[in-house]
């Protein structure tokens, strides 16, 4: 006890925070960008934007799929819209773009896919 009565705090355990394995409540979300992944995957160019208000779970959903896809062998490249980024026009297609031609230049193949 603390002189003052209270009781101490025991010992202290910290927990890292991961997001869960499951995305609750975003089946079908998860099924259509199955689907497109397929489309991908039989050579088809396929881009996606998610969009929703801010704590909706956009970003979990995305690293869900991305994670998926690479598994699976695909390429993926995304890019985040930055609100306060307004000075670069279509700033979040160019990172994309970006980071697509940087995904194909670490494959083997990759050097040729781009001429």
């Amino acid at each position: 006890m603390v002189a003052d009565g209270l009781p101490r705090a025991g010992p202290h355990r910290v927990e890292r925070w991961s997001p869960p394995s499951q995305l609750p409540g975003r089946e079908v979300e998860r099924a259509a960008l199955a689907a497109l992944a397929e489309r991908a995957r039989a050579g088809e160019a396929v881009s996606v934007a998610i969009t929703g208000a801010p704590g909706v779970g956009k970003t979990t959903l995305v690293r869900d799929f991305a994670a998926r896809f690479q598994d699976g062998g695909g390429v993926f490249a995304g890019a985040k819209f930055d609100q306060f980024s307004r000075a670069t026009p279509l700033g979040a297609v160019t990172r994309a773009v970006g980071g697509a031609v940087r995904a194909l230049l670490t494959l083997g193949e990759g050097r040729d896919a781009l001429g």
